[in-house]
């Protein structure tokens, strides 16, 4: 199909003073769903910007007879910068290879593209069948890889050998198959980390040595492992330091901002007719760093 191009005029939602540089391009090509491009920095996009990345994509789409699908992955592009370097051809090459190797229809692979536009910078015909048949040979469960990817699409960046990375981590730590099934299963994300890195390795360290929570915990929230271990170890020492217990997850230590968390403390020792020794985080995090435990976790560990 076509892209029709027509002067069509904005929709009565919008004013009717002069478009954007971005919504007067859209318009003059009949895309006329300006919501989905009216956040601030869509409407930031200066003419040139427009004439020069936006509008030598559309007439392109136009003369290439893309189909429905396809017309929506490339508006789905503007949204995208990062993929504006792709020509409509390839983006609808790369697009029928996510159907193809996933064995989807054209909204399951156009909803990845659209959640994990990193996708369509590799070479999925080459990169996804592998990493699909180790998991499913991980798994124990034909269809499993496709299944994780399909519910987590940042899987579908990993590389089979990353994800037995990973894998192996966790295995070398005493998990077992079947154990380590169960997490990716619930997180297929935790194939995104690279555990084995020394980075990660002190961290994990640290959730043995001292946290009062498991790797378990962790690991089921793996935006909580995703944080800096002097962060984690900096306030759980805080915490420890002015007798207070710590909440059942590592959500306060992990998410929370350090002037709410400093806030936090305060309230609970008002409570108990104290107050915090410390004026800021900053005060304390620099004390706690001149400490033995803070020298152990408080820096990265030394590249061997």
């Amino acid at each position: 199909m076509s892209l029709a191009v027509a002067a069509a005029q904005p929709a009565s939602s919008y004013s009717t003073a002069q478009p954007c540089p971005l919504h007067a391009c859209l318009l003059r090509y009949g895309i006329t769903d300006l919501a989905a491009f009216s956040v601030p920095r869509h409407l930031a996009l200066s003419q040139e910007e427009v004439d020069s990345t936006v509008e030598p994509k559309l007439p392109m789409l136009a003369a290439e007879a893309l189909s429905p699908k396809q017309v929506q992955l490339a508006r789905m592009v503007l949204a995208k910068p990062q993929l504006l370097r792709f020509s409509a051809t390839t983006l609808a090459a790369k697009l029928a290879a996510l159907e193809d190797v996933l064995d989807s229809d054209a909204a399951a692979a156009l909803q990845l593209a659209v959640v994990q536009p990193v996708l369509l910078s590799l070479d999925i015909r080459a990169r996804l069948p592998p990493l699909l048949r180790f998991l499913d040979t991980y798994m124990g469960e034909a269809g499993a890889g496709r299944r994780l990817v399909l519910a987590q699409p940042v899987v579908g960046a990993v590389s089979a050998t990353a994800a037995e990375r990973s894998i192996g981590s966790l295995s070398a730590r005493g998990y077992s198959q079947q154990r380590i099934q169960g997490i990716i299963s619930k997180q297929p994300s935790i194939l995104t980390l690279n555990l084995d890195s020394p980075l990660q390795r002190q961290k994990l360290d640290w959730i043995e040595r001292v946290s009062p929570w498991t790797l378990d915990d962790f690991l089921d929230k793996p935006q909580y492992i995703g944080t800096k271990t002097r962060r984690l170890a900096a306030r759980l020492a805080l915490l420890q330091k002015c007798g207070l217990q710590p909440s059942p997850t590592a959500a306060t230590l992990a998410t929370t901002s350090d002037a709410r968390f400093m806030k936090s403390l305060d309230k609970q020792l008002v409570r108990q007719g104290q107050g915090l020794p410390w004026a800021s985080w900053a005060e304390w995090e620099e004390a706690w760093l001149g400490t033995e435990e803070g020298r152990e976790w408080g820096f990265p560990p030394i590249k061997e």
